[in-house]
């Protein structure tokens, strides 16, 4: 069983008004980053069931993003905005003081080790 995202989770995505991009290599296409240009979520097939994330600068006190696991959303603009918070309204002020979110999807590229390309232009923009 394959947990690639869908073709119509990517597509729900750039009706939303987002770019969405994936790493070209099929084994990891279970996960997307989608921006709005500045801002940059993740969206992950987790075994059948969509979840979250989160992006912000990796620090020691909590890593690249946090896991929006357990909060529901609905494939609409919305929806995915909830991956653009600084910090879930779980973590601590601890968590929410270390996190530095990147400037733009430009400046995140640069620094990632994993190659990504644009699968879909934002329509709604």
């Amino acid at each position: 069983m394959s947990y690639k995202l869908s073709d119509e989770t990517l597509d729900a995505i750039a009706a939303a008004g987002f770019d969405v991009y994936q790493n070209p290599d099929k084994r990891w296409q279970t996960y997307a980053l989608f921006t709005d240009g500045t801002r940059i979520g993740y969206i992950q097939n987790d075994c059948g069931r969509l979840h979250l994330s989160t992006v912000h600068i990796p620090c020691r006190e909590c890593g690249t993003g946090f896991s929006l696991r357990d909060d529901p959303f609905a494939l609409t603009r919305e929806g995915l905005e909830r991956a653009f918070v600084t910090a879930p309204n779980w973590a601590s002020g601890f968590d929410r003081a270390a996190v530095r979110k990147w400037p733009n999807l430009e400046t995140y590229m640069r620094g990632q080790i994993s190659k990504y390309e644009k699968v879909r232009e934002g329509l709604a923009k």
